[in-house]
């Protein structure tokens, strides 16, 4: 079983010594990660024990060592690999969260590209969400495209339209000059924020309503 406090034997030699762990000579799914890799040890030192004691030479404490060393430098790396997994596993987590929380815009569409409040929606979405702020680069391009949309709509009896028009520099140059002429109200909800641009534009300021007798 994961236990957060096990410890690989790098970290605590006498943890290989534990009189409730020294037995663990073989990984299983029960034990922790560190202790997988320690029971690994474990099994490495009683063989090389055991093969110096019987045969008397050597390259059994030397293999001892080199296979120590790739025990630790492959927990090493796994360990970093388990931070690295565990850095985008938290880092897709907020863009979950990100996007839950990311407020829902009105979007705007051919017949109402500027995503500005329509009389009709005064009481058919009386709830509307807000419109999009129309200065930033990609809501630019939405309303472009859906005033163009517009356009074909409104000469549907002209079905070739658009590859007559916005195909050359002139004619985008024009299109820009005549989406001048519209733009998105500051406020695109329904009702209003009344209150809250009052409170933009004066803030604390006393009113007029108020008796100034006192500072005269």
């Amino acid at each position: 079983m994961e236990n957060s406090n096990d410890k690989f034997w790098v970290d605590d030699p006498f943890v290989l010594l534990n009189k409730d762990k020294i037995m663990n000579l073989w990984p299983n799914d029960k034990l922790s990660k560190p202790e997988k890799w320690n029971s690994i040890t474990r099994i490495v030192i009683v063989m090389s024990i055991l093969g110096f004691v019987l045969r008397g030479s050597i390259n059994f404490v030397i293999i001892a060592i080199i296979t120590l060393a790739l025990i630790v430098l492959m927990y090493k790396m796994n360990k970093k690999n388990e931070i690295k997994e565990g850095f985008i596993q938290a880092a897709e987590g907020n863009n979950k969260l990100l996007s839950i929380m990311k407020p829902t815009y009105y979007k705007p569409t051919a017949k109402n590209p500027m995503s500005n409040v329509l009389l009709t929606e005064i009481q058919d979405k009386p709830n509307r969400p807000e419109g999009q702020a129309a200065y930033t680069k990609d809501n630019i391009d939405k309303i472009n495209e859906n005033a163009k949309q517009m356009v074909k709509e409104i000469n549907s009896d002209h079905p070739d339209i658009d590859k007559r028009l916005f195909q050359d520099l002139g004619d985008n140059f024009q299109f820009d000059q005549s989406m001048r002429t519209f733009y998105t109200t500051p406020s695109t909800t329904n009702p209003n924020a009344q209150e809250e641009f009052a409170k933009f534009c004066y803030g604390d300021m006393p009113s007029r309503k108020i008796d100034n007798s006192t500072n005269s």
